[in-house]
């Protein structure tokens, strides 16, 4: 698979490593996903009736939440977790090009989808992995930013040390979480 677009983070060498709270990588990824998958059948219509296109201007309040709110272009950003890519989208609308993934093979599917209707795709690159994991290029990015992911990683820690691998020096993380 070339580099962003791994197909399975389930079956991966580093999803069958040691357990985590009397379970493995592997089954909480794969329980992660299927949750998700669930939930991007329905989200879409739900929330948003069945439409995927973006009004970026409806949307300041997200974009000031993680002090975003300028013009992005040039900028790289890793979305974590993307869900059903509105908020990678949205980043790329701004004139971000955006790293997004998500364990729900379904969720990357909407992304995909997400930024084909908004006339982003070439600035939105999503793929199915775990955060522990990513296989993106080291010390290449402006900013890493999540939405109520943090309680879903097994072993945060390891999340951390990719976000330092990750950015560029001077890059951010931010992250909102309830």
């Amino acid at each position: 698979a070339h580099r962003g677009e791994r197909s399975d983070p389930v079956s991966t060498p580093q999803a069958q490593e040691a357990d985590v709270g009397g379970r493995k990588k592997q089954e909480i990824y794969a329980s992660e996903a299927a949750f998700f998958d669930a939930i991007a059948e329905g989200e879409v219509e739900a929330r948003y009736g069945g439409e995927l296109k973006i009004r970026p201007e409806e949307h300041l309040a997200t974009l000031q939440l993680y002090g975003l709110t300028g013009d992005l272009t040039g900028k790289r950003v890793v979305d974590c977790a993307c869900g059903t890519g509105f908020f990678s989208s949205l980043l790329a609308m701004r004139g971000a090009e955006v790293w997004s993934f998500d364990l729900s093979p379904r969720c990357v599917e909407v992304t995909q989808e997400r930024a084909r209707a908004n006339g982003v795709s070439d600035r939105v690159h999503a793929s199915v992995q775990p955060f522990e994991h990513l296989d993106y290029e080291p010390a290449s990015y402006d900013y890493i930013v999540g939405k109520n992911i943090l309680h879903h990683i097994p072993k945060i820690e390891e999340a951390g040390e990719v976000m330092y691998r990750l950015l560029k020096p001077g890059g951010k993380a931010l992250f909102y979480d309830l």
